[in-house]
């Protein structure tokens, strides 16, 4: 067996341990061929991993020299590209592509860098991989990224691209030239992790961060830092090339040293934001101590798959513990300018924490993002508590002193020198002992909560200790029974002198209350978490936002946006505020805020928010993280209130793909995309899918949720939706009923869900034609809609139209007339007025009166429609209703020229509602109107007009 089938038949393996068996039995019996494999295997490594092809494809010995020496391209010094760039000196060689310095020969003569594809690399992966560099590139716009210039093809059909020349060091290098103290090092290390936030924030994880791709000039005679060579780079938001890229078996993308864990496996395909948080730990470790985790010595000394799991599985020593067994510690301590033990003991402790959180191998515990990790830096260099730090009392203790280590000695010289200076020196002390009080107060915190939890709610389902409390045995207690009696003893003064604790407390009440859907109950918890945290901590504290944002979502959950505006533009605020808020907050903010602006109709605003949220899940959590697939969900949603259903569809079908897969079939997030993309069946008439996703989506709110549960009912309403669209009337009619009597019975005859209910109820009844029951449904509605809203309210004005439809579908026209006339003046009286409202009742008015042969005031109301009617937002359906009213006022005026202009113009605007699954059903009415009114004209006219004709026929 010769070397090729030894690496072909170890590809074709499933897994390291069968290689690894495999490559023995073959050694065994031919031992020449295991130098040959690992010197093969370690050239793909050590060189640069960073070749998609598949090992079988590499060539079977190592070309003479250096590794790319055979391979320049045709190009040298003086050599012009694209008739635009002259070659002035080669800069360098990687493995895909040359970098050559140039000078542009038109307009002002400037200087670049350029990067050529090697004509002899030219395989469809490298250049997939080389479109991929550039296009990353292209994408991104940051101080701390070189910035990309231009793009192209030579003459000789070769790949170019032209970026920013950094006349500098690695970061590493310059740091340790310029000899750089510590802190200087790690300020200038944040830059590094900003440049690298922002490739993250725009979907691109590098996948190669090292010293070599980090490079330190002067500007303004400031060092700045630059990111280069994006070659790697794996997009996560978009795909950035048309070109495929494999990756295939035996592919390892990264250079060993930097190498995340789980990029060193045989097929490191689950790759994420977190792999450049890893490389990022070890260049700063680096930086710091001026060795590596695992050096090259240490990994290049074995066979390739013990190099891989040495990174997989091997712990690194920690940096200050690698530093006390280095030999070069006194010249490394010299480039920092420091005393060696002083660099020692400043490493141990906080520097170490911070490192090796980054380095952990369950990459679920690096820091979410690299402006976390720039953030905790921030920290150390502040003398704040770290975000790595375990939450020790004595650690925030120390932390405190070193802050106000004057004045604590101060207070301290005090206390020795001046007897009588007793109030002074114990307000100093008192500072001090504050932050022991801090860490004290979130320990006992936490212990009251799972106290709380475990004791007030949790063992009161034990039928002794309900008898104990005084209570009647429930055998069957419910949880919002015991959420109720637990809200009881906090209200009774249980914690009253621990208001924090009693703040954390209330929190968790409320949030469990928005978990079962029971929103007034949920919102005094939450107010007084949020009020008892606001005096104590401050608003912009962490904890204090954190409950508001909870307060937030309560509000948009039961609808309360007049309420909700100001409550999230305070939490806004708080974004700006120097303490910042986490990114996960960030998300959770901006998202309510997106579903805000869809609520009020501003779907493109809205839809930049959701592609931002989901560029932050992205680079917090991994692909398939639950909060990056609830991200992906919200964007579908927002394709449907744009009207791309196809869009929608796909989006929701992936992420529903990926919920079974993780979350399963029954959890709630699973259920939110079933409702969605069963709404959305729904909409676009695919009757039969909507309804097997709606049965399934109730099994599902059946096994999780109580029968009141806000996603229970909406799940009930989806399959009665399923049915109406199914013309399944027996089936859904009962539904309608069942949502309206859970409802009434839960939170009474006038919530606002239960008054909801019923005008559904009494529109299926319309759509049923059962006139009378829908009748007396909405005049006793009325009154209550009045009460709990105002006459004017939209809401009320909602259930008004119903009734003015009810008569005019029944033939009662002059009582459509009377109540169209009286929700037009209400329309009007609303302040400010809505435009779009007022369109539709104009047009409805007029269609009634046409109806009933009343033509007076309708030319006057039809050209009040004309010009309120806006391009963008005005519905083509309701623009073709209006002038075919148009057109039959004219007839009746004997306009004959101007009746056939709108009906024209009518006709054209139906034509294009065919394909809209939205305005079918109104569509196929108005087109049967249409029709008669232009057969109507036809008669009247006496001419055989050939485009009218067409048109009858065509509609």
């Amino acid at each position: 067996m010769n070397l090729m089938e030894v690496v072909n038949q170890a590809a074709a393996l499933p897994n390291d341990a069968e290689r690894v068996a495999f490559f023995e039995t073959v050694f065994a019996k031919q031992p020449e061929l295991r130098p040959q494999l690992e010197q093969l295997l370690g050239y793909l490594i050590q060189v640069k991993l960073t070749n998609h092809e598949n090992v079988a494809q590499q060539p079977p010995t190592l070309p003479e020299g250096s590794a790319t020496s055979d391979y320049a391209p045709k190009v040298g010094i003086g050599s012009v590209i694209a008739g635009k760039y002259k070659i002035r000196e080669k800069l360098g060689e990687g493995c895909m592509g040359t970098v050559y310095i140039v000078d542009t020969i038109r307009d002002v003569k400037t200087s670049f860098a350029l990067k050529l594809i090697k004509s002899e690399y030219a395989s469809h992966q490298v250049i997939a991989r080389f479109e991929q560099e550039r296009q990353a590139l292209a994408l991104m716009n940051h101080p701390n990224i070189a910035k990309f210039i231009d793009a192209g093809t030579s003459e000789s059909g070769q790949p170019y691209f032209v970026m920013e020349h950094i006349k500098g060091l690695s970061i590493t290098t310059f740091c340790d030239q310029e000899k750089l103290t510590v802190e200087e090092r790690l300020t200038l290390f944040q830059s590094v992790c900003h440049a690298v936030q922002h490739a993250h924030m725009k979907g691109i994880i590098h996948r190669d961060l090292k010293p070599g791709n980090i490079l330190v000039t002067y500007i303004d005679g400031k060092p700045v830092p630059k990111v280069i060579d994006f070659g790697v780079a794996k997009a996560t938001l978009q795909p950035l090339t048309d070109k495929t890229i494999h990756s295939e078996i035996n592919s390892i993308i990264g250079t060993l040293e930097y190498m995340a864990p789980e990029q060193a496996e045989v097929n490191s395909l689950d790759i994420d934001t977190r792999a450049d948080i890893y490389a990022l730990g070890v260049i700063l470790y680096e930086l710091l101590t001026g060795a590596l985790p695992f050096s090259r010595k240490e990994l290049v000394g074995v066979a390739l798959l013990r190099m891989l799991e040495i990174i997989r599985l091997e712990e690194p020593a920690k940096p200050s513990t690698k530093l006390s067994n280095s030999g070069s510690l006194p010249s490394i301590a010299a480039t920092r300018k420091i005393d060696p033990a002083l660099l020692m003991k400043k490493l141990r402790g906080e520097i170490d924490w911070i490192i090796m959180k980054c380095l952990e191998k369950e990459r679920g515990r690096r820091y979410i993002g690299p402006n976390e990790l720039a953030k905790d830096i921030d920290n150390y260099l502040h003398d704040l508590p770290l975000i790595a730090s375990p939450p020790s009392k004595s650690y925030r203790l120390k932390k405190f002193l070193r802050r106000h280590q004057g004045k604590v000695i101060a207070a301290s010289v005090l206390v020795l020198s001046l007897v009588g200076g007793v109030a002074g020196t114990t307000w100093g002390m008192m500072k001090a002992v504050k932050a022991e009080e801090v860490a004290k107060r979130e320990a006992a915190t936490a212990t009251a909560t799972k106290d709380f939890v475990e004791i007030d709610i949790l063992q009161q389902v034990d039928p002794a200790i309900q008898a104990n409390a005084g209570y009647l045995i429930d055998k069957d207690i419910k949880l919002s029974t015991l959420l109720d009696r637990a809200v009881d003893k906090l209200t009774q003064g249980k914690l009253e002198d621990q208001p924090l604790i009693l703040a954390s407390l209330e929190l968790t009440l409320g949030k469990a209350f928005i978990a079962l859907g029971e929103y007034k109950k949920a919102e005094p918890r939450l107010k007084n978490s949020i009020s008892l945290r606001t005096f104590h901590l401050g608003k912009n504290h962490l904890d204090t936002i954190r409950s508001k944002i909870e307060y937030c979502r309560m509000l948009l959950r039961n609808q309360q946006y007049a309420l909700f505006e100001p409550a999230i533009s305070e939490v806004e605020e708080t974004a700006e505020h120097p303490t910042g808020m986490t990114g996960d907050m960030l998300a959770d903010t901006k998202s309510m805020r997106a579903t805000l602006l869809e609520k009020n109709s501003k779907y493109p605003e809205a839809m930049i928010i959701r592609k931002e949220v989901l560029a932050l899940r992205t680079s917090e959590f991994s692909e398939r993280h639950p909060k990056t697939v609830r991200a992906m969900q919200a964007v579908a949603g927002n394709h449907i209130f744009t009207n791309d259903f196809l869009d929608a569809e796909k989006m929701f079908l992936k992420t529903l793909e990926v919920q079974r897969e993780v979350l399963g079939n029954r959890h709630p997030e699973t259920l939110i995309t079933l409702m969605n993309l069963t709404s959305l069946y729904s909409k676009i008439e695919e009757g039969e899918k909507a309804e097997r996703l709606a049965v399934e989506c109730l099994e599902a709110a059946k096994a999780i949720y109580q029968p009141s549960h806000p996603f229970y009912m909406r799940s009930l309403s989806n399959l009665a939706a399923s049915y109406k669209f199914r013309k399944n009337f027996t089936e859904a009619l009962p539904i309608y009923e069942q949502l309206l009597g859970i409802t009434r019975q839960q939170k009474g005859p006038d919530d606002a869900d239960a008054l909801l209910y019923q005008n559904n109820l009494a529109a299926f009844l319309i759509f049923l034609k059962e006139y009378k029951r829908a009748e007396n449904e909405l005049i006793d509605l009325i009154p209550r809609m009045e009460r709990k809203f105002s006459v004017n309210h939209r809401n009320t004005l909602i259930v008004k139209r119903s009734l003015v439809q009810l008569y005019e579908e029944s033939d009662q026209l002059a009582k459509a007339m009377e109540e169209m006339e009286k929700v037009l003046i209400a329309t009007r009286s609303t302040k400010p007025v809505q435009p779009q409202s007022l369109y539709v009742d104009l047009v409805n008015l007029t269609a009634i009166k046409i109806k009933a042969s009343k033509y007076q005031a309708c030319d006057e109301l039809l050209n009040e429609a004309i010009s309120l009617e806006e391009p963008n937002k005005t519905p083509t359906y309701l623009k073709a209703m209006l002038r075919r009213c148009l057109a039959t006022v004219a007839l009746h005026d004997n306009k004959i020229a101007e009746a056939r202009r709108h009906l024209v113009e009518s006709a054209i605007l139906m034509k294009t509602l065919k394909t809209d699954p939205q305005t079918k059903s109104f569509a196929n009415d108005e087109r049967q109107t249409l029709k008669a009114t232009m057969k109507s004209w036809l008669e009247q006219s006496k001419l055989k007009d050939a485009e009218i004709l067409q048109l009858v026929n065509e509609l």
